[in-house]
């Protein structure tokens, strides 16, 4: 006996599962951009107000975003926003390191030549947004810059994750940029990442964006010391 299919039925899963990928979407972006602040009580009827979705894809995507680590419950406070210590960012720094590494050695490699060109042209409108001051549009740019570059590894997954970590980390990075006092040093090292990439120079490239990931790391790290949060949560 064939399975009748309820084509309406289908439609209408579809409907749902597209308004919960638009409602973690942009939950995430409210928690990554600070919208959502860290340690934020959260309730799924006011976040359906709030960002005009149906509870059904509120759940959904608070689901995903407590596996991402984005939300966390607790049995007797309810859900909050998750928070990040400076433990955490330098582990989604070392995280990074490894990525960032493997991406651009798998970017040299399969990259033509429009790709490098695209990816001087995105260095290039950072160092104008630098000599300017602004230093909101140059990290938008910078974001641009390294997503572009793992987009260009050709990996799926190394992309995705990739994107999980920078919705984790993108608050740090926004909370330190007033402190950050010298930002020329980062379109300095993608300049000679780039030079390498030129090159063909899969492991020298590999190690420049590594090091570059140290660096700053260690220069986020060190702003965030300057803020003054309970326990240190950012």
């Amino acid at each position: 006996m064939t399975e009748r299919v309820d084509v309406a039925e289908l439609q209408g899963n579809e409907v749902v599962e597209s308004q919960s990928e638009a409602a973690y979407r942009l939950l995430r972006s409210a928690i990554a951009n600070l919208k959502l602040r860290p340690d934020e009580r959260l309730s799924e009827a006011v976040l359906a107000e709030r960002f005009g979705f149906g509870r059904t894809p509120i759940r959904e995507a608070v689901h995903r975003l407590r596996h991402d680590g984005l939300i966390v419950s607790s049995p007797r406070r309810g859900l909050f926003v998750s928070s990040l210590t400076a433990d955490d960012i330098r582990e989604i720094y070392e995280m990074l390191e490894a990525l960032d590494g493997m991406a651009a050695y798998l970017a040299t490699e399969r990259a033509d030549t429009a790709d490098l060109r695209e990816l001087r042209r995105l260095n290039e409108g950072a160092i104008d947004e630098l000599k300017k001051g602004n230093s909101v549009d140059w990290q938008q740019i910078n974001l641009e810059f390294h997503q572009r570059l793992v987009e260009l590894a050709q990996n799926r997954r190394l992309l995705q994750a990739f994107d999980l970590l920078y919705s984790q980390l993108r608050r740090a990075l926004l909370l330190t940029l007033p402190l950050r006092s010298d930002l020329m040093p980062s379109v300095d090292a993608h300049n000679e990442l780039l030079v390498a990439m030129e090159r063909r120079d899969a492991e020298g490239v590999r190690v420049i964006a590594q090091r570059h990931r140290r660096e700053v790391r260690d220069d986020v790290i060190t702003a965030l010391t300057k803020i003054k949060l309970p326990n240190m949560r950012y």
